[in-house]
């Protein structure tokens, strides 16, 4: 199938946050990632600009600004009191050239901006502020993961209640409410197609729901921080992916080589 400019750049950024997401729970031991949108939170200036450290990367000093009000794509929470900020980039070029250094390094730069301007997240200082940039073309993936020091000092206010709301958005959804059974072990979810489901932990699930402060958003993490995959009860006889989120995909490549059909109207 022939894709489009446009559909590259759409498929390359879904890609871009997908792998940023991967990132954040498996290489900074993210158990909440929240997708930030327009209107998450706020942004409170705590002073102006300060010079650039000298560490920051090559080709820096004159990138693209990012808007004011331009927010960072992640919130990963490791616990409570970690957490982490990302900024995710994807690039595709399939032309005789594919993705360049130049435009790779140009996307860097404009994540830079946008995660290195946040000096404290409800009051709390990132651990990290990363930028995530990926680049899909003919000769396969590239990939480059930069954390210089924040550049300017902007404190970024957001309810609990909406952050965890946003990060398990799809088991809050009201067609998973509706719909979600037992899928085994301790899990609860639904069957999306043939041979395929997706869930969330049970007692999670509960605590996800019931968050409406700093100190319900405290017992989830506190929840998280003993959660282990492998002691969850789940039947290893089929494929699974348990992320440290406690959602859960179950299905199998023999699946996927299966046609699917469904009759409509």
């Amino acid at each position: 199938m022939h894709l489009t400019s446009s559909q590259r750049k759409t498929d390359a950024f879904i890609l871009g946050e997908a792998l940023t997401h991967w990132f954040a729970q498996t290489h900074l031991k993210a158990r909440v990632v929240v997708p930030l949108e327009a209107h998450t939170g706020s942004w409170i200036p705590a002073q102006v600009a300060a010079p650039y450290p000298k560490d920051m990367p090559k080709y820096f000093r004159h990138p693209v600004k990012a808007g004011i009000k331009s927010e960072p794509d992640f919130l990963a929470f490791s616990s409570p009191g970690q957490v982490h900020v990302l900024e995710s980039k994807g690039r595709a070029g399939f032309n005789a050239y594919g993705v360049t250094e130049k435009e790779i390094n140009a996307a860097r730069n404009k994540a830079l901006r946008q995660a290195c301007k946040v000096a404290s997240v409800n009051g709390i200082p990132p651990v990290t502020r990363t930028a995530c940039v990926f680049g899909f073309d003919q000769s396969g993936l590239i990939g480059q993961i930069t954390d210089p020091p924040e550049y300017r000092s902007s404190h970024y206010l957001g309810e609990w209640q909406q952050l965890i709301r946003q990060a398990y958005a799809t088991v809050l959804d009201p067609l998973f409410e509706g719909s979600a059974r037992d899928i085994g072990g301790n899990y609860i979810g639904i069957e999306f197609m043939p041979g395929w489901k997706f869930g969330i932990d049970k007692h999670l699930y509960k605590l996800v729901r019931s968050v409406n402060n700093a100190q319900s958003a405290g017992d989830l993490f506190s929840f998280l921080e003993d959660f282990t995959p492998d002691g969850d009860g789940a039947s290893r006889r089929e494929e699974r992916s348990v992320g440290n989120d406690g959602l859960i995909l179950i299905g199998g490549p023999d699946y996927s080589e299966k046609a699917w059909y469904r009759e409509i109207g």
